[in-house]
């Protein structure tokens, strides 16, 4: 090789040669550069795939079971058959952790927004929309960071994508109407305490009926209007929880009769055809999650401990893994709403600091 060179030198006369050699070395520059700028390119298209999932699920469905502590479920769920059929034929955990302060305000609101505490501004259950517009700097409340007034929500980005996709909110607690009313995220809502007669003495039964009303008025809305993304809020289990403890025969009691109406729900998914004339639940992702869970017969102390942030969340749906524990890994209430738009196709807002659970999928 040596030799060739020597030889072509003397050919060409030194100048002439590394005259070549210079412009063959800015060629090889050129190509390389040309390379780079290709693999860059392919990095940054690689990066924008979508998240596994995307778009599994022709509509998605969360229940709130307000109270539902992970401690409490995680040493009884031989005790619930449709609630352990979300372990058998989905992915779950007992573990994920909630917001803090465990008041339900501030976590119901990270449940429908995708947002922390500090992000959405909702510290306590005495908050209304008037306080996501404070007057001065003193308030005692801020505003969210998705703009003044109600923060936007996962309903906000369903309806960015396209605005005739259905949205529906039903719940028992009085606080998320703040949410539903006049709100033009959301197509249909329910509030489950309308029109309940209540017993002073078996408050109990009270809870039940307005959760059963709830449920009813949840499937009711999902046969008639097929909405793509429903939300559903159940209180009977938070109320046992403070009227006697956490752990305690009424609060499991209680658990049962939640689990009933989480039954009827799959029951009438399971009956009902969607527009491809296939069983709605076949593409119907479910997730169920909590806001916290407590100890003795209430949740807010001043420092978290795993009896009040450990939550369940439980997913069943359209490719999900089945029988997969992500105990052992860190999942967030933050990564709920992320994961839900993922599976019916929406990607989700800037502020969201959640991720979509890429490990619930094959």
């Amino acid at each position: 090789m040596c030799n060739c060179i020597v030889d072509f030198l003397r050919v060409m006369g030194y100048t002439t040669a590394y005259v070549f050699v210079f412009i063959f070395a800015l060629l090889c520059e050129a190509a390389v550069s040309r390379s780079c700028a290709s693999i860059s390119s392919s990095g940054y298209a690689s990066a924008q795939r979508k998240p596994k999932g995307f778009g599994s699920a022709k509509r998605a469905v969360i229940i709130g079971m307000d109270g539902f502590g992970g401690s409490h479920f995680r040493n009884s769920t031989n005790h619930y058959p449709t609630l352990r059929s979300f372990i058998e034929q989905g992915s779950y955990t007992t573990r994920a952790r909630g917001v803090f302060p465990t008041k339900s305000g501030a976590n119901w609101v990270t449940s429908l927004t995708g947002l922390s505490v500090m992000q959405h501004g909702v510290f306590s259950n005495q908050w209304s929309h008037k306080n996501g517009d404070p007057s001065d700097e003193t308030s005692y409340s801020v505003p969210p960071i998705t703009g003044r007034g109600l923060p936007k929500s996962i309903f906000t980005e369903v309806k960015k994508k396209d605005q005739k996709l259905q949205t529906a909110m039903m719940f028992t607690w009085e606080l998320v109407k703040y949410f539903a009313c006049n709100n033009s995220d959301i197509d249909v809502w329910h509030w489950g305490g309308d029109g309940v007669t209540c017993d002073s003495k078996d408050p109990e039964n009270c809870y039940h009926q307005r959760d059963l009303k709830t449920m009813r008025a949840a499937t009711a809305n999902l046969v008639r209007n097929k909405p793509i993304l429903t939300f559903i809020h159940l209180d009977m289990v938070d109320f046992a929880g403070h009227a006697t403890c956490w752990g305690c025969t009424a609060y499991y009691r209680a658990l049962k009769s939640v689990e009933m109406k989480i039954k009827i729900l799959l029951d009438t998914l399971k009956n009902t055809k969607g527009s491809n004339g296939k069983s709605m639940l076949d593409g119907t992702l479910i997730v169920i999650i909590s806001d916290h869970g407590g100890w003795k017969n209430h949740h807010n102390y001043r420092k978290p401990f795993s009896a009040l942030v450990d939550i369940p969340i439980l997913i069943r749906g359209p490719c999900v893994l089945k029988n997969n524990s992500l105990e052992n890994t860190f999942v967030s209430i933050l990564d709920v709403v992320p994961t839900v738009l993922n599976a019916i196709g929406v990607e989700k807002s800037e502020f969201m600091r959640g991720q979509v659970l890429q490990q619930i999928y094959h």
